[in-house]
This record gives structure tokens, sequence and C-alpha cells, in this order.
């Protein structure tokens, strides 16, 4: 949550989902000006950038291809290795840390 704070502190449109925090606890965390939502494919959808901070069981399900999709430019910044390269769309960008993909998705 100190990233998306951070984001919005600088001027960035945030909007975080974690199947853990309920949109309660995000705004007494966050305040009004971070949006939580209950569906990472609602943060996902029109978003500049992802953020995977979490490594929560249910990211690593999730349908990365159809969530990267959804996006403006997909540029996925994976801080928890739950997202493979594999099957992603041609052109997303996913970068990882503590792993080498080798920037885009071809």
């Amino acid at each position: 949550m100190k990233i998306a704070a951070d984001l919005a502190r600088r001027g960035a449109n945030v909007v975080t989902h974690d199947p853990i925090v309920t949109a309660e606890a995000a705004q007494a965390m966050l305040g009004s000006q971070v949006l939580h939502v209950d569906d990472a494919a609602k943060a996902a959808a029109g978003a500049d950038a992802l953020i995977v901070a979490t490594s929560w069981e249910a990211y690593k399900r999730l349908d990365w291809s159809a969530l990267s999709r959804s996006m403006r430019p997909p540029v996925i910044l994976d801080g928890r290795q739950v997202v493979k390269a594999e099957g992603l769309p041609s052109g997303t960008k996913l970068l990882t840390i503590g792993r080498h993909v080798g920037g885009s998705v071809t």
C-alpha cells in the first residue's frame, strides 16, 4: 500500500487490488486519493502499468494474458515473480525483480 500512496502523492491515478484488503481498510490506509477494487481485472482495465507487490496464490492463478490485453500499453512490474512471460500477448512489457525475461514479449 505504501507504493500506491507514493504514486498517488506524485499525481498518478492509482487503483489497487489486494484479495485480503477490504475497500474500507484500503481507504483507512490510503485515504480517498486511491481507488481500491475487489477484482484484479477491474484494477488492470485501462491501466498504463500494473505493479505486482504481493505473491498471493490468487495472483498466481490469474489470466495474465487477458489482464494485459485490457491495459493500454501493457507494462507489468512483477516484484514477486508471479507473472509468467509465456502466453502474454506480443508487445507486453514484463519487468521482473530477480528473474531475467528479456524485456518485451515478442
